[in-house]
């Protein structure tokens, strides 16, 4: 009787995995659950089948995320980077970077030159450019 429950939670998973993909959080409930029913090389196997996809799919997002984010930083130190050289038009560069942080969710007034919200090191650099 235990059997066929314990099968009929596993179909339910595998089912609602398929429409809604389970969290992080949810696999380490279910992982906790198989390894309170299962053992040994049954436990490894059923785990591994449930979680291939799963994590492969969980480490690409990761990747994808940490990209992005050194994209971010290098993008970042281009615009440090040209606000500190002497330009003949300094003021666009300036609003073109504070638009383009404004983008990545940093909170900066767009349509003024002042320096306020910029770290002191990049407006101090980006005055001596001036």
């Amino acid at each position: 009787m235990i059997h066929i429950l314990i099968q009929k939670l596993r179909q339910a998973r595998e089912a609602m995995n398929e429409i809604f993909p389970l969290t992080p959080a949810m696999w380490q409930e279910f992982a906790r659950d198989e390894a309170s029913i299962s053992t040994g090389l049954r436990l490894f196997w059923e785990l591994r089948r449930f979680t291939k996809e799963e994590f492969l799919i969980i480490w690409i997002d990761k990747i994808n995320l940490t990209e992005k984010e050194k994209q971010v930083l290098r993008i970042r130190t281009i615009f440090h980077r040209q606000l500190s050289v002497p330009l003949v038009n300094s003021s666009a560069t300036l609003l073109a970077y504070k638009s383009w942080e404004v983008e990545q969710g940093v909170v900066l007034d767009v349509a003024s030159s002042n320096l306020d919200g910029i770290s002191s090191n990049v407006a101090s650099a980006y005055q001596k450019a001036l």
